[in-house]
């Protein structure tokens, strides 16, 4: 026979506590025997606060339903509850001893007016997958404890308080955290969560939300010659962009400075915008640059340069010359790379430079190491 889901209306007996007692007389009413008992979603009647009245709650109900009745924890899939506010100390929903003994098959909660949220109230839930909470001021020590199916976490604009081992055993790198559009600046300001903890997670979205949202403007300078990433508008406190700084020719990247007293040398830089925020790119002018030439071989010729250091874009020449009975082949920057043949060599500097004249013997002759014919062909080894 295939399982069905059914709807089980909790109602405290003294408003607005929702006590075990009250628990465990509503399981029975809906499934008077055990035979009867399928999987359920719990509604907590708008009347009701508070659940778990003197520590107990869901998880413990099954201490206060005759031996052999009904297994709580087994069924119950969901819960439901517009105006609760207060989930007690006292593992409302978990175990603190045996993870058989919490509500292992509770997969989805909705309070969306809860503040409060107790120790261990929701410790070793291993099929929670989405908490929604946009309200929570506080959440207790180990409240979501080995939570391990956790994926999304919902909470509001105010971080809540965080206890102790909140997430112990939950891999934080598989959850999202969903927070209002405007609130990161003030998460990772907090001294529970701040930007270290809020790293841990897979990741940190923002949600729309119908309050109006604060929204900064990053502008942008430059002093000197160069360029940078430009500006933008429409920032949501917390967020990060890069700017990046470009200088002209013949000029350097010094820093970045904003009020404050902010400098930075990063290139590009990330920044963190949580107020409207004015920030300078400072080039300066590139004072000089040195440059010398010599010689790949000084019994073959020498090489001289026109200055040994120059403004930048300013024009300079190298000279190469040869001795008698040797040839310039060209100028090497680098191991095998001619980067021209011209003698004398001018170019506009942009850079410290080192030019080798390459020098080889004139008319040099081939000597040849070995003749060989080999199926009509002449096959000529030159001697190195």
């Amino acid at each position: 026979m295939a399982q069905t889901t059914k709807v089980v209306t909790f109602t405290a007996a003294s408003p607005p506590i929702l006590t075990a007692t009250d628990i465990r007389n509503a399981l029975i009413s809906a499934f008077p025997t055990s035979a009867s008992f399928e999987k359920f979603i719990a509604v907590i009647h708008p009347d009701v606060t508070t659940i778990g009245g003197s520590g107990n709650g869901f998880s413990n109900t099954y201490n206060l339903i005759p031996a052999g009745s009904f297994n709580v924890r087994e069924y119950l899939i969901a819960v439901e509850g517009e105006n609760v506010t207060t989930i007690n100390d006292g593992y409302c929903f978990g175990s603190v001893t045996n993870p058989l003994d919490a509500c292992y098959n509770l997969a989805s909660v909705d309070f969306p007016k809860v503040q409060t949220i107790g120790n261990g109230a929701f410790l070793r839930c291993t099929s929670l997958e989405s908490i929604e909470f946009p309200l929570a001021e506080t959440i207790g020590q180990s409240a979501f404890s080995n939570c391990t199916g956790l994926l999304n976490l919902t909470l509001g604009a105010a971080p809540p308080t965080l206890g102790t081992n909140v997430f112990n055993g939950v891999t934080l790198l598989n959850v999202t955290l969903h927070i209002p559009e405007g609130s990161l600046c003030d998460y990772q300001d907090d001294s529970d969560w701040g930007t270290a903890f809020l790293d841990q997670f897979a990741a940190v979205e923002e949600y729309s939300v119908s309050t109006p949202v604060t929204y900064y403007t990053l502008s942008m300078n430059v002093n000197g010659n160069g360029s940078a990433t430009s500006g933008a508008t429409g920032i949501t406190c917390g967020n990060t962009k890069t700017l990046t700084a470009t200088p002209d020719a013949c000029n350097q990247f010094v820093n970045w400075t904003s009020g404050g007293g902010f400098s930075s040398t990063a290139n590009p830089l990330d920044i963190v915008v949580k107020s409207d925020t004015n920030i300078v790119a400072n080039f300066i002018p590139i004072t000089g640059y040195t440059l010398s030439a010599v010689s790949n071989n000084t019994t073959m010729g020498t090489a001289s340069s026109s200055v040994s250091s120059a403004t930048c874009g300013s024009s300079v020449s190298v000279t190469a010359t040869p001795n008698a009975g040797h040839v310039f082949r060209g100028w090497e920057e680098s191991v095998g790379v001619v980067v021209s043949t011209a003698n004398p060599y001018t170019f506009n500097i942009g850079a410290n430079r080192v030019l080798t004249a390459i020098f080889d013997v004139a008319n040099k002759k081939q000597r040849i190491k070995k003749i060989n014919v080999k199926k009509g062909r002449l096959i000529i080894t030159p001697q190195p």
